[in-house]
């Protein structure tokens, strides 16, 4: 009697949890460098206001859900040049993207930029 359920009972645990963890482009209460309301354009409007900037490194939190980086690509060199532009005296040094995806055929949660950097030198 058990196993006549179990499958039933696993895919309606599975269709449930899917509805839960994806929902909407964006997260709304999260912080993010990004401004605009979508977040999808290619001219994104960013400030800086909420990075985290410890010694030399630094944290851009971009909260962009169900996204390839790929398919986001503009926008993150982008945010990665207004950054450089913005901080004349900073040279970024290395830089990586922090992502998680649930399953191959899922989108990415983008989480945010990992900036490393050092003073420039004149």
């Amino acid at each position: 009697m058990i196993k006549k359920f179990a499958f039933p009972t696993l895919l309606a645990g599975w269709a449930i949890a899917m509805t839960l963890t994806t929902g909407c482009n964006k997260n709304e209460s999260a912080p993010s460098v990004i401004q605009n309301e979508t977040k999808t354009v290619t001219q994104p409007k960013i400030n800086f206001n909420v990075a985290i900037t410890v010694g030399n490194h630094t944290y851009l939190p971009l909260n962009l859900d169900r996204r390839r980086p790929a398919d986001v690509a503009n926008v993150i060199l982008t945010i990665l040049d207004t950054f450089e532009k913005t901080h004349p005296n900073l040279k970024v040094t290395n830089w990586h993207i922090e992502k998680n995806q649930l399953a191959y055929t899922t989108g990415a949660y983008i989480f945010g930029l990992w900036i490393d950097h050092e003073p420039r030198i004149k």
